[in-house]
């Protein structure tokens, strides 16, 4: 898990792995099976053609990708753990998880996301502050031209 802090009291832990064909370990996978890493778009893919590097539906590529998922199994206490007990002025941080599709980090850092959802989360006080962080989130995604599948969901840890 890596983690930062943007010296405002938010901290954020990345719970997954990006499993794409820029990473040097799943080159070496995809080249390993018979696979080549060629630049479409200036972006690397599998066989000229797919950006990730796991998948389940693409069965052309199958056996040049892993199937194989990327599993971090936390109990509610130990992500509550995670999150710690910070204070910012007068609001208490919230604990929670952006579980989203590519089609959102292809085009905003975990920082970027985090904050933005952290900023709706702080403004909303109803109980709709985590469907409205997902809703600006989904759109921030398209607005700053995602092309792929933009699936966005914020759950709160509690």
């Amino acid at each position: 898990m890596s983690k930062w802090s943007n010296g405002n009291g938010i901290t954020a832990i990345q719970l997954t792995v990006d499993h794409v064909a820029s990473s040097a370990a799943e080159q070496k996978e995809i080249i390993d099976r018979g696979g080549f890493i060629s630049q479409s778009g200036g972006i690397d893919r599998v066989n000229g053609s797919l950006a990730v590097s796991r998948s389940l539906g693409d069965i052309k590529l199958a056996s040049f990708l892993s199937q194989t998922p990327h599993i971090l199994a936390l109990t509610k206490e130990e992500a509550i753990e995670q999150c710690g007990n910070t204070m910012i002025t007068k609001y208490t941080l919230p604990c929670f998880i952006i579980l989203a599709s590519d089609g959102l980090w292809d085009v905003m850092s975990n920082k970027e996301a985090v904050e933005l959802a952290w900023q709706v989360i702080k403004e909303n006080k109803s109980g709709t502050a985590y469907q409205e962080a997902a809703a600006v989130l989904t759109q921030e995604a398209y607005v700053r031209g995602s092309s792929d599948n933009i699936g966005v969901c914020v759950l709160a840890i509690t």
